[in-house]
Parts: C-alpha cells; sequence; structure tokens
C-alpha cells in the first residue's frame, strides 16, 4: 500500500491459538497472537517486523507470522516484545 495502515485486532488466549496452528507450527509464550476468528483482519504479507501495540501505544509485539491473509480460525502470531526485552537492550543498547 502507498500509506500507512492499521488495524485493531482482539488477543487471542494461548490455548485457542496453539490449538489453530497445532498441525503448522509451535505456537510458545514468547508469541501473541490476535485476531477474528472469522477472519478478514489481520497481518498479511509484507507486514513482517511491524509494530503491535497496545492502547498506550507500547510496542508489546512484532509481527511474526501466520496464515496469510487473516483466515478464518488463524490469528496472527507476534514476537513478544517482553519475552526478548534483555535480548533487544544488548544488542541495540536501548
Amino acid at each position: 500500500a502507498k500509506s500507512l495502515r492499521r488495524v485493531e485486532v482482539p488477543l487471542v488466549n494461548q490455548e485457542e491459538c496453539q490449538a489453530s496452528y497445532r498441525l503448522i507450527n509451535i505456537v510458545t509464550e514468547s508469541m501473541i497472537c490476535a485476531g477474528y476468528s472469522e477472519g478478514g483482519k489481520g497481518s498479511c504479507k509484507g507486514d513482517s517486523g511491524g509494530p503491535m501495540v497496545n492502547g498506550n501505544g507500547v510496542l508489546v509485539g512484532v509481527v511474526s507470522w501466520g496464515k496469510p491473509c487473516a483466515l478464518p480460525n488463524y490469528p496472527s502470531v507476534f514476537a513478544r516484545v517482553s519475552y526478548v526485552r534483555e535480548w533487544i537492550r544488548k544488542h541495540t543498547g536501548v
């Protein structure tokens, strides 16, 4: 897209997300899942590395992987920033 896009999606609990991807990938505590069970809104090709922010504008996740693009019953998967915070600090100094 030529302009920056954003979407608001609900968080998906870990157990539900793990069940969605049981045949494809492993969802761990280092990941956050978000999306609608009916699909239609979520991350897509080219979104990897994009931010997931909470209602206060704090970075909580980074787009990682998922079934493109926002398919029903396949939430988007994000790297959980709090899980990798020390690694980020060590390698970037911030």
